[in-house]
């Protein structure tokens, strides 16, 4: 794909972007390098929006008790709290400003603006957020933001399996975890064929090859100036967590394709047989061995494991807000 094609219309003002995929794929790497642009500010998983979306979404006319509610709702959010930290007093304030028949998509974007006023950025071309979830929830944000556009980022599948299995926060079975893979990506690319203008996709592995190349196809892509403060990242890190303590650090190629020396054969084959065809689409090679019958029910197994745990993770945003916010916060690795 060349630069020229991914380019945006102008005319279309775009002013907020998600980076999605799924987890362990660069999400938080590419989050903090795209934040340290001066003219983008991105918010880490804010997850706001879905907690928010089905009770505030149909609103035409907001009072001032339902602004009220809002920001009630906003600050029994773990997310919110702890990553976002708005001013409340001042966020209270434009929300004050706005027109009472102004949208649910208006507020959202205050709420992006808030954090990127606490963050010290001015005059900002584009607001964004960065979130695995958000990739089975493509059109219910595109919903709220009818201008959204998405960056999706890819990782070779064995090495998110391994990622994921270092961490507490996803389900530690090399097949369950291959699956999830497959079915977020696959959320991804059936989203994306219907809507191709609005995503440019990013290989992990090509963005650690050659960083600069693949941030010039982005800023072109977002109709930005290439700045080379980005790749200065790791001198100012946020959000410093265990399992991303990474963007501390300058970007380490040896990185890529760990799984060739941190992986065994057999678990690698499990992967392989798993993602096989969407691996392929995506360039990687796996290998094409056949596994024993009783391997092959293993994998089913797996497959429906992961099949359910996609479906409980989109069911879960369609809950009443109360007992939605009390999952989601119950479940937050930052408790």
């Amino acid at each position: 794909m060349n630069e020229k094609n991914e380019k945006l219309n102008p005319s279309r003002q775009e002013k907020i972007f998600f980076i999605v995929g799924r987890g362990r794929s660069g999400t938080w790497l590419l989050q903090s390098i795209l934040d340290h642009h001066p003219q983008i500010c991105v918010a880490p998983e804010a997850v706001f929006m879905l907690t928010l979306y089905r009770k505030y979404r149909r609103i035409k006319h907001w009072t001032d008790k339902k602004n009220e509610s809002l920001i009630k709702d906003l600050g029994e959010i773990n997310r919110v709290n702890k990553w976002l930290k708005l001013d409340w007093i001042k966020f209270r304030k434009m929300l004050s400003e706005l027109p009472s028949n102004s949208s649910f998509e208006e507020r959202c974007k205050l709420v992006y603006k808030n954090y990127a006023e606490k963050m010290g950025k001015k005059n900002l071309s584009l607001l964004g957020d960065k979130m695995p979830t958000y990739s089975l929830f493509l059109e219910e944000l595109c919903e709220i933001i009818p201008q959204a556009i998405f960056i999706h980022m890819i990782r070779d599948p064995r090495d998110t399996v391994i990622s994921y299995k270092k961490v507490h926060f996803d389900l530690n079975n090399t097949v369950v975890l291959a699956q999830r893979w497959c079915v977020y990506n696959r959320y991804i690319l059936s989203f994306k064929q219907k809507n191709p203008q609005r995503f440019i996709t990013l290989k992990y592995e090509d963005f650690l090859h050659n960083p600069e190349k693949q941030l010039r196809r982005l800023c072109v892509f977002m109709n930005l100036p290439y700045d080379t403060r980005m790749l200065e990242f790791h001198k100012k890190p946020r959000n410093i967590l265990v399992w991303n303590e990474d963007i501390a650090s300058p970007i380490q190629i040896q990185k890529a394709y760990k799984w060739n020396h941190h992986m065994e054969r057999n678990e690698a084959k499990l992967v392989d047989y798993t993602c096989r065809g969407l691996a392929e689409k995506f360039g990687y090679e796996v290998s094409d061995h056949k596994i024993p019958f009783y391997l092959k029910i293993w994998v089913k197994l797996g497959k429906l494991v992961g099949w359910i745990s996609i479906k409980l993770e989109r069911g879960c945003f369609r809950l009443p807000f109360r007992l939605q916010v009390k999952i989601v916060n119950k479940l937050d690795p930052l408790l």
